[in-house]
């Protein structure tokens, strides 16, 4: 028998090659994974002693349960760890504890799909429903580059999603030694929290945690935030607050309404706050019907707001604020939005250390204090376009 021919031996290879493309990179597939299941009376699930490796899917039994604490889950860039419900499922957790807490997991995906076709939901669309519990989902320790969406978050002691790790004794929580990177939370329904719907990151990035105390540790920083397509409604506090988040942070397309109706002290009621640290992207939400302010941005100097729409408010549409030990870019872009019915100024900055803030292109309507744009005493911006409604 003859030998294969060169020009046969070179097709051969050719075709081997493009099968392994399709198989390890354009196929969504792993043949190697395997599928896991968490039972109902399962509280504690230690993905590692379990033997859940990168690309694995989790399962969590449906019906009715308590709460459920997942660690050690660890997935990688190319293959994260999913995990969903196996059908409709409510999760109740505790008046002191979680509905769901993640502590100590990367590279994974937490999803209320429980299959491709949804046949059956919850009543917001969803597979999966998280009640009660003081903060009702918490991704904590070092955790970092994973996904939550499609979940319906109800019924809070607190925050209905908690993303952080505050600082503590142990030099591993501190802001040297970790970053939290590659956080999205996206298409989830919250409502009826006693705190913040989202409270992603930690609030005090410029003065430290705990505020004033003479120990006072540094939180840690988060690159690569999405907050997309979320609504909130009928939260205690802010609809959503994103902290810490240093690095290309966007926050876009979510439905945040009746915020801060249980506000805990004074200046705990706004939309959407972007606190100490945050700098990044604020488009295309949508605010309304609370007593605080739309939008409060306490950033980082190179915040983007644009194409937000903010109606009956009872402060400020858009507040910017500066906080000197955490500057860094030029000044606030607030371009594009439409602000409407509010208690005071349509938009109110006061940032005198930045040196190139911009306003125009604005809609604004009915302020309840003159004038609709406010800057205060040293405050710089050039102002452009902004026309009443």
């Amino acid at each position: 028998m003859n030998a294969p021919s060169f020009h046969t031996r070179l097709v051969w290879w050719s075709a081997a090659v493009w099968l392994a493309i399709v198989i390890g990179v354009v196929l969504p597939v792993d043949l190697g994974a395997k599928t896991h299941v968490i039972k109902a009376a399962t509280r504690k699930f230690d993905a590692t002693a379990a033997g859940v490796k990168p690309g694995d899917t989790v399962l969590i039994e449906a019906g009715a349960r308590g709460p459920l604490r997942i660690e050690k889950l660890n997935g990688s860039q190319r293959k994260p760890v999913t995990i969903r419900p196996a059908g409709p499922l409510v999760i109740a957790g505790g008046i002191d504890s979680y509905a769901v807490a993640f502590v100590d997991c990367t590279h994974f995906h937490f999803t209320g799909l429980a299959d491709a076709d949804q046949s059956t939901t919850t009543a917001a669309g969803k597979s999966l429903r998280l009640e009660e519990g003081k903060n009702t989902l918490t991704v904590s320790g070092i955790s970092s580059d994973f996904e939550v969406s499609h979940l319906e978050v109800t019924g809070s002691g607190f925050a209905g999603i908690m993303i952080k790790q505050d600082p503590t004794d142990d030099p591993k929580t501190w802001r040297d030694a970790f970053v939290m990177r590659n956080v999205t939370v996206r298409d989830c329904v919250i409502t009826l929290t006693k705190g913040e719907g989202i409270y992603l990151g930690n609030s005090f990035y410029a003065s430290g945690h705990p505020a004033g105390a003479a120990d006072k540790r540094w939180p840690h920083a988060i690159e690569g935030v999405r907050v997309l397509r979320n609504r909130t409604y009928d939260t205690g506090c802010e609809g959503i607050q994103v902290g810490s988040a240093t690095k290309d942070c966007e926050v876009s397309g979510n439905t945040i309404e009746k915020f801060g109706q249980r506000p805990f002290g004074p200046w705990q009621d706004n939309g959407l706050q972007l606190g100490e640290g945050t700098g990044g992207l604020a488009r295309d939400n949508t605010i309304t019907d609370g007593p605080g302010n739309g939008i409060v941005v306490l950033g980082l100097g190179d915040n983007r707001i644009i194409g937000n729409r903010i109606t009956r408010v009872g402060h400020t549409g858009i507040d910017c604020q500066s906080r000197p030990k955490a500057l860094l870019g030029p000044g606030y872009r607030i371009e594009g939005n439409f602000i409407s019915e509010t208690g005071e100024h349509a938009i109110l900055v006061n940032a005198p250390e930045f040196t190139a803030t911009v306003i125009a292109g604005n809609r604004l309507g009915q302020p309840g204090l003159a004038p609709a744009i406010s800057l205060t005493e040293g405050t710089r911006a050039t102002l452009r376009d902004n026309l009443p409604n």
